[in-house]
C-alpha cells in the first residue's frame, strides 16, 4: 500500500550523483524513517514529502521505497539554518548559515533570493560573496523546478538527471519547444517514449518536429534489420502509417531533412535510397578502401588455408559457412 510521509532530511547515508539514488534518514513528527530511491538533489535540512511503499531491509529494517517526492520550502528558523548549512548553496557553511538566520530569521531565504545585497550586513560576506550565494540559491531552485516539471510529465528520475545534465536550466524551454530533441540528445530515450511525453505537452500529431523525428525512427528500423538505407517510397509509407499522418506531410519533412544534411538521398539502380548520413559516409569509405585494395599489388600467402581454417574453427568453436570459406581462400590467392 502506498503511503506518504513528511519530514526533515536528517542524514544522507548514501548518494549516487550520477542517477540520484539515495539512502537517507528522515525525521517526521512521529518517528525516524529510512528512505531509499531516486531523489535527486536532496540535502540535509530539507523539508520534504515522500510517497512510496515500505519494505524490509536486512540491515536497516523497514524502509520507505520512494516512488515520488517533493520539496517543501523550509519555514522554521531551525530548518532554514539546516538547509543553508547543507553545502547545497555555494558560499554558505554552518557558521555563515547561523549568522544569516540570526540576522534575518524566517525571512532568510527571501533575502537571499530577492535582496541579496542585504547579506553584506553579515560579517564575512562581501558583495562578491553575496552575489555568489544568490546565484547558487537560484540555480538550486531552478534545478528542482526542472526535475519537478520532468517528473510531472512522466519522465523517470534517471532520465531527468540525464536531461538536466545535458540542457541545464534551459531544459524546460527546450522540451516545450521541441520534445523530440530528446531523441537525438539523450542516450537510450527512444522515439516512442518521447512521443508519449509530447502528447502530455499538447504537441500536435502533425507537428513538423514529430514527423521529422518519426522519419529517423522508421529509418532506424531498416538499419536494425540489416539495411544501410531505405527505399524512399517505402520509408514514406511506413512513417505515415506509424504516425497516422498524410504521406504528403512526411514527404515534405523528408525533403527538409535531406536539404539540411541530416539524411542523404541517392539513386541505387532504379531505387531512390534514403541513408542516415553516418551510414552513407561509412559505406562510401568502405567502397573507396576496396577500390584502393583492389588496385594494390597482391601479396599471395603461401599456406595451407583450408587447414588453417579448420584449426581456427576447432580452437574458437566458430564454424564458417561455404561462402565464407570461399571468400577467405580467394583473398589469400588473389590479395
Amino acid at each position: 500500500m502506498e503511503v506518504e510521509i513528511k519530514g526533515i532530511v536528517e542524514e544522507i547515508i548514501f548518494k549516487n550523483d550520477e542517477n540520484g539514488y539515495v539512502v537517507a534518514v528522515v525525521e517526521t513528527s512521529e518517528d525516524v524513517v529510512f528512505i531509499k530511491g531516486y531523489v535527486p538533489f536532496i540535502a540535509p535540512g530539507e523539508n520534504m514529502i515522500f510517497r512510496g511503499k515500505f519494505k524490509n531491509h536486512p540491515t536497516y529494517g523497514e524502509q520507505l521505497e520512494v516512488e515520488t517526492s517533493e520539496v517543501i520550502v523550509p519555514t522554521t528558523e531551525d530548518s532554514i539554518e539546516r538547509y543553508l548549512s547543507s553545502g547545497l548553496i555555494k558560499g554558505i557553511g554552518p557558521v555563515t548559515a547561523k549568522r544569516i538566520v540570526e540576522r534575518f530569521g524566517k525571512d532568510s531565504l527571501d533575502v537571499i533570493q530577492y535582496n541579496p545585497e542585504k547579506l553584506n550586513e553579515i560579517s564575512g560576506i562581501g558583495q562578491a560573496k553575496a552575489e555568489q550565494i544568490a546565484e547558487s540559491f537560484i540555480d538550486q531552485r531552478g534545478i528542482k523546478n526542472v526535475m519537478i516539471f520532468l517528473q510531472d510529465h512522466g519522465i523517470s528520475v534517471t532520465y531527468a538527471m540525464k536531461i538536466y545534465k545535458t540542457y541545464g536550466s534551459d531544459a524546460i524551454n527546450i522540451i516545450l519547444e521541441n520534445p523530440y530533441q530528446l531523441v537525438d540528445d539523450i542516450d537510450r530515450i527512444g522515439f516512442k517514449r518521447v512521443d508519449e511525453i509530447a502528447k502530455t505537452l499538447g504537441v500536435e500529431r502533425k507537428s513538423a518536429y514529430r514527423i521529422s523525428s518519426g522519419i529517423k525512427y522508421i529509418l532506424g528500423k531498416f538499419v536494425n534489420n540489416g539495411s544501410t538505407y531505405a527505399e524512399k517510397k517505402e520509408l514514406i509509407e511506413m512513417t505515415a502509417s506509424n504516425l497516422d499522418v498524410e504521406q504528403t506531410l512526411v514527404e515534405s519533412e523528408l525533403t527538409d531533412l535531406i536539404i539540411k544534411g541530416d539524411l542523404f538521398f541517392t539513386m541505387i539502380g532504379q531505387d531512390e535510397a534514403i541513408y542516415p548520413l553516418n551510414l552513407y559516409n561509412s559505406e562510401k569509405s568502405v567502397f573507396n578502401n576496396l577500390i584502393e585494395i583492389a588496385g594494390s599489388p597482391a601479396e599471395i600467402i603461401s599456406a595451407d588455408v583450408e587447414k588453417e581454417i579448420m584449426e581456427f574453427e576447432e580452437r574458437e568453436g566458430f564454424y564458417l559457412d561455404e561462402k565464407q570459406r570461399e571468400a577467405i581462400v580467394a583473398s589469400t590467392e588473389n590479395g
